[in-house]
C-alpha cells in the first residue's frame, strides 16, 4: 500500500509474529546496528486481544510533533535534524497500534512514545536477538496475549523515554 508521494504504508493489523522480529535485518546505526531501517513497534491489548485508546489521548502525547494528527501515516518532526514516520492502526475512535520508523534519537520523541505506553497496556517492542516487552506499567503484561509473552523476552518496566532508548541501545 503507498500513499500519496509513493511512501510504502505498512499495516500493522498483525498481532504479532515472532518470526517477524527474528528475521528483519534492518536497524539503525544510531542504535549500535549497521544495517539500513530500524522500526518500533506499539500495540495496545485487553485480555490478550487487540485493543485501543482514544485516538485523541494518543495524538495528544504527540501533540508538538505531528504535522497532520488525522491521517493513518504521521510525519515527526522534532527539528531539521531529527523526524520520523509513524503508520496508524485505527479502528472507529480508537488507535490500537503505532509503527514507528527510523525513529529518531530526539528525547521528545521518546519522551512522547513513554507518554503512549503511559495510556494503559500498551507495549513496545522492536527486532533485537531477544527483543524485550516494554512496558510503563508491568502490571499490564496480563493483557498481553500470552503467545507474545512465550515467544518475546521477559516484560521491561520503563519510566521515561530515555529508559526506552537505554534499553533498544543494550538490546
Amino acid at each position: 500500500m503507498t500513499r500519496g508521494g509513493g511512501a510504502r504504508v505498512i499495516d500493522v493489523r498483525p498481532l504479532f509474529r515472532a518470526d517477524h522480529l527474528r528475521l528483519r535485518s534492518g536497524l539503525s546505526e544510531e542504535y549500535g546496528r549497521s544495517n539500513v531501517s530500524f522500526e518500533v513497534f506499539m500495540q495496545c491489548f485487553r485480555g490478550g486481544q487487540p485493543s485501543g485508546v482514544s485516538a485523541a489521548a494518543v495524538r495528544d502525547a504527540f501533540l508538538n510533533l505531528t504535522d497532520d494528527p488525522e491521517a493513518a501515516y504521521w510525519h515527526l518532526w522534532v527539528d531539521d535534524a531529527n523526524s520520523c514516520d509513524v503508520s496508524v492502526k485505527q479502528r472507529g475512535n480508537l488507535i490500537e497500534a503505532l509503527t514507528v520508523h527510523r525513529p529518531c534519537g530526539d528525547n521528545r520523541l521518546w519522551d512522547s512514545i513513554y507518554r503512549v505506553l503511559q495510556l494503559g497496556s500498551w507495549v513496545l517492542y522492536f527486532p533485537a536477538p531477544k527483543p524485550p516487552l516494554v512496558m510503563a506499567d508491568a502490571a499490564h503484561a496480563e493483557q498481553l496475549p500470552p503467545s507474545m509473552r512465550e515467544a518475546l523476552g521477559p516484560v521491561r518496566q520503563v519510566r521515561s523515554g530515555k529508559e526506552i532508548q537505554e534499553l533498544i541501545r543494550s538490546s
